[in-house]
């Protein structure tokens, strides 16, 4: 039996089989739809000049890659500049910039500066050694041996601006005069010899400050002084005790270099401007400053008539209705250890009239004088501006009244401590 139909099943196998292996060999033969259908957009026309940026590209990259140093083997490689995005180090913000800033001063970098304690409580107290001139005793000098002066000062800034201070002396000490005791068989009192404490003009004053950069500070003033100061230097034979009590209180000035003579003037109605300017930076700080204390006399007894008896010659006394001193003052402290140890000198000028005077006895004119002195600052509560501030110095005229001319030579050591907070 011949089956002739088998025959046509062979070409239809062969078919079958290449057309599936075509299928499975060319997967983009049934994953894109055939063309002509519209499922594919057509392809986007490429604008004009795109061809010529991206092959200027392209010249830039090959152009920076041969520019390139070749490789060291043996070391760590050269790199070409890297350009910053958007997430390359901006440097520190926050917490970390006000750490830097502060790093920055140290440094001597540019950095806010902080106004510092906003209050102090000090005591100030100054011992004079040697002679005065004072107009009852023309003759001669008036020792005083010592006399001890203490100002009692307080302040507190409001704000980083606006401050607020009082100050009030009190004095004590023995002087004596150029005059002998008397005597008669019975020594007597010494005449001008006293023993006295004094107390001096209630100040207050106001005392802005304003901040002129990184390291300079403007500090200004205007104080007050209540005449309370006690004494009369041309008091009458019943009142001889006052006398004495305003030799101490001019002692007290004396001792000071005459750099406070409004804190230590009786009957006198104080009014005191002043300005400066302040410098500090790492380990250095300077001053210069200057104040006119003008004094107005408000009461007291008149000083004596000249004489009218032919024969008499008597000193002429004067009692100013208004006096005035100007102060000019220079400072300079090296720190060492954290402000522990500073050692400097103040330098100051003092112009001006005495408020009393006699024909051979007038502390107008000028005072030099030279203050060394050192001081330290020891704080008390870490993370806090409360701390220790004392300052110890040597008060030496330079010529002057007070500097060994008629007979006079005040100086002496001079202690200022307290505590800022």
């Amino acid at each position: 039996m011949i089956c002739w139909h088998r025959r046509p099943a062979r070409p239809l196998a062969w078919a079958a089989a290449v057309g599936i292996s075509s299928l499975v060999l060319a997967p983009e033969a049934w994953a894109k739809p055939p063309a002509g259908t519209g499922d594919t957009p057509p392809p986007a026309e490429k604008k004009a000049g795109e061809e010529d940026e991206k092959a200027g590209e392209d010249e830039d990259v090959r152009g920076k890659s041969q520019a390139l140093p070749p490789p060291d083997l043996g070391g760590w490689g050269v790199g070409g500049d890297e350009e910053k995005g958007r997430f390359s180090p901006q440097g520190k913000t926050g917490r970390l910039k006000e750490l830097e800033d502060a790093e920055g001063k140290v440094r001597g970098e540019e950095a806010p500066v902080k106004p510092g304690p906003a209050g102090h409580a000090y005591l100030d107290a100054a011992i004079g050694l040697g002679s005065i001139r004072v107009p009852v005793n023309p003759t001669g000098s008036t020792q005083i041996a010592p006399a001890a002066s203490f100002i009692f000062a307080a302040g507190y800034r409001i704000g980083d601006v606006f401050g607020l201070g009082l100050r009030f002396p009190v004095s004590t000490g023995a002087v004596d005069g150029p005059l002998e005791p008397a005597e008669g068989g019975i020594q007597t009192r010494d005449k001008d010899a006293y023993k006295r404490i004094a107390t001096g003009a209630f100040e207050i004053a106001v005392r802005p400050t304003f901040l002129l950069g990184s390291y300079w500070r403007l500090p200004l003033v205007l104080a007050f002084a209540m005449p309370t100061a006690s004494g009369d230097m041309f008091a009458g034979p019943d009142s001889r005790a006052d006398i004495g009590t305003a030799i101490v209180n001019q002692a007290a000035a004396a001792s000071r270099g005459f750099k406070e003579r409004a804190l230590f003037s009786p009957h006198r109605m104080g009014v005191t401007p002043g300005g400066g300017i302040l410098f500090d930076r790492g380990s250095i700080s300077a001053s210069a400053e200057t104040k006119v204390e003008l004094m107005f006399r408000v009461g007291g007894s008149d000083p004596p008539p000249p004489p009218t008896a032919p024969g008499v010659v008597d000193p002429q006394y004067e009692a100013r209705g208004a006096a005035f001193n100007w102060v000019t003052d220079l400072g300079f402290y090296y720190h060492f250890m954290d402000e522990l140890v500073s050692p400097g000198a103040h330098l100051w000028l003092a112009v001006g009239s005495a408020t009393d005077s006699a024909e051979a006895v007038d502390y107008g004119g000028a005072q030099a004088v030279l203050e060394p002195a050192i001081k330290t600052a020891v704080p008390l509560l870490e993370g806090t501006d409360f701390a220790i501030d004392a300052e110890l110095s040597w008060i030496v005229p330079l010529g002057g009244e007070l500097g060994g001319a008629n007979q006079a030579f005040a100086h002496g050591p001079h202690l200022r401590a307290g505590v800022v907070f």
